[in-house]
């Protein structure tokens, strides 16, 4: 399967209310119909089911041999820009940015006063860029998550 046919089916199949329960499971691991209709607030277990059937059906979703359902161990375009860290989606380019950061300052503190401002114009740059980038990201992930 292309990417572009994998674009297709998830933009078909996968609706805010099933983003919403991927994007649990992605956050909490492993989790029973039941566990999700709490967290979510769902009206019947069947509606959870519904929305885990359609994530299945995209292959972000796998069922385990003791019921639970747990993200796929496929990266798939979208949901592969974020990390789970203490609950929370924070995009990958954000903590790339934070790396960057770190870079820059580190280099400025070490090589004063002798720095070169190309490096430390590029590593700015560079961090400013990804931190735009990544709360951009970010604002879409809220959008689809209805939040």
């Amino acid at each position: 399967m292309t990417k572009n046919d994998l674009s297709r089916r998830l933009e078909v199949k996968i609706s805010p209310s099933s983003l919403r329960v991927y994007a649990l499971l992605l956050k909490n691991g492993p989790m029973g119909v039941r566990e999700i209709q709490r967290k979510i607030g769902f009206k019947s277990p069947s509606t959870v089911k519904y929305h885990l059937n359609k994530l299945v059906d995209a292959g972000l979703v796998v069922q385990r041999g003791d019921g639970l359902y747990q993200v796929s161990t496929r990266e798939h375009h979208l949901f592969s820009l974020f990390q789970s860290i203490a609950g929370k989606l924070v995009p990958r380019i954000l903590i790339a940015g934070g790396f960057m950061a770190g870079f820059t300052t580190s280099y400025i503190i070490l090589y004063y006063p002798s720095i070169d401002p190309i490096v430390v114009l590029v590593g700015g740059l560079s961090t400013i860029l990804m931190f735009i980038e990544g709360y951009r990201i970010y604002k879409v992930l809220k959008a689809l998550l209805g939040k």
